[in-house]
């Protein structure tokens, strides 16, 4: 979550109101322009045919996930507040930074290795007419290995059960003139299971993308301020994914 700009002492503030987060626009955008990208590459894909059928076979020994949690991105944005007469501010300037990847690679008809890596950073700069400053930023970085189990041979559109494991850490800091500066520090390590079915789009003409919703549970150990300063020991979690997909070459 991205923290709360922070008031100059003693001195009211009035600061431009935000639009909707930048960061789930740029996501969405992202997703979108990557959905089409892989829309593009399946329709254009060229199966090929036994010689002596005519089953189309497609090769499924990678995939990349695309999804609302599970996801492949890469997105950046900065923001510029226009200012009114008026105001305290002389400028404001916000702006993030996504990368995340997902990737399974298929070691036996059935079992799939892979990881999920991602990093996302944001930040918030104020200066003030009076010439005090006041910043925030934080980081998130998450990662996690994982392994698929698939209930048929056919990946395309097999039921699937995967195991993952791995630790997130998250940092943040606020800095304001006169003041010192404020750090939060936060890590979990976290364990979970997913089950999913993989819909076949080739009725579609669609060889390589599947449609994959998926539900999950996930447990995580707490650790970092989040732990010392909130008492807080585990975090427990489910989420249903109805917008995932999973191409496979």
């Amino acid at each position: 979550m991205r923290p709360k700009l922070p008031m100059a002492p003693n001195r009211a503030r009035s600061y431009p109101e935000r639009s909707p987060p930048t960061y789930f626009w740029s996501r969405m955008k992202l997703h979108f322009l990557l959905f089409l990208g892989a829309f593009s590459l399946s329709a254009g894909a060229a199966p090929t045919r036994t010689a002596k059928s005519s089953k189309v076979t497609l090769g499924t020994n990678h995939q990349v996930t695309f999804g609302s949690t599970f996801t492949s991105a890469a997105a950046t944005t900065r923001t510029s507040a226009g200012l009114a007469k008026g105001s305290a501010l002389k400028t404001y300037v916000t702006g993030d930074a996504d990368l995340t990847v997902n990737y399974a690679y298929k070691v036996s008809p059935r079992i799939q290795l892979g990881f999920l890596a991602s990093y996302y950073a944001d930040g918030d700069e104020t200066k003030f007419k009076d010439g005090t400053e006041s910043a925030s930023k934080s980081s998130e970085l998450k990662l996690y290995g994982f392994l698929t189990y698939n209930f048929s041979e056919a990946l395309t559109s097999s039921y699937y059960l995967t195991g993952l494991l791995g630790k997130e850490q998250s940092s943040s800091s606020t800095q304001e003139t006169g003041s010192p500066t404020e750090k939060s520090d936060d890590d979990l390590t976290g364990v979970g299971l997913v089950f999913g079915k993989r819909f076949s789009l080739r009725g579609l003409g669609i060889f390589n993308l599947t449609y994959s919703p998926s539900i999950g549970i996930k447990r995580s150990l707490v650790g970092g301020d989040l732990s010392s300063d909130s008492k807080i020991d585990t975090l427990d979690s489910i989420n249903l994914d109805v917008l995932k997909f999973d191409l496979l070459f």
